[in-house]
C-alpha cells in the first residue's frame, strides 16, 4: 500500500448468505470501531456501509452495490481503507 494518506483498518472475507453480506476482518480496537467509518475505500472505489452486525465470533456488512452472493465473492479479500486523517 503505497498510499500514506490511507489506512487499512480491516479486511473483507468471504460471501455470507445469498443476499449480499460479506464477512469482516477488523483491525481496529475495539473491532466494532470499524463500523463508526460509514463510508470504506476499497481499492480506489469508495463504498457505504449499509448495514453491519455482529455474527459468531466475528462481524458482517451489507455494502452499497453489492446486492448478491456473487458480487460479494468478488470483493474476498479487499483492503478496507480510510483516509488517515478520519
Amino acid at each position: 500500500m503505497g498510499d500514506t494518506r490511507r489506512v487499512e483498518v480491516g479486511r473483507l472475507g468471504a460471501a455470507h448468505g445469498v443476499r449480499g453480506w460479506l464477512r469482516v476482518q477488523s483491525f481496529t480496537d475495539p473491532p466494532q470501531r470499524l463500523f463508526e467509518w460509514k463510508r470504506w475505500l476499497l481499492g480506489d472505489r469508495e463504498v457505504e456501509v449499509l448495514e453491519s452486525r455482529a455474527q459468531g465470533n466475528g462481524w458482517i456488512a451489507l455494502l452499497e452495490g453489492v446486492a448478491d452472493r456473487d458480487a460479494a465473492s468478488r470483493l474476498t479479500g479487499q483492503m478496507i481503507l480510510v483516509e488517515r486523517e478520519q
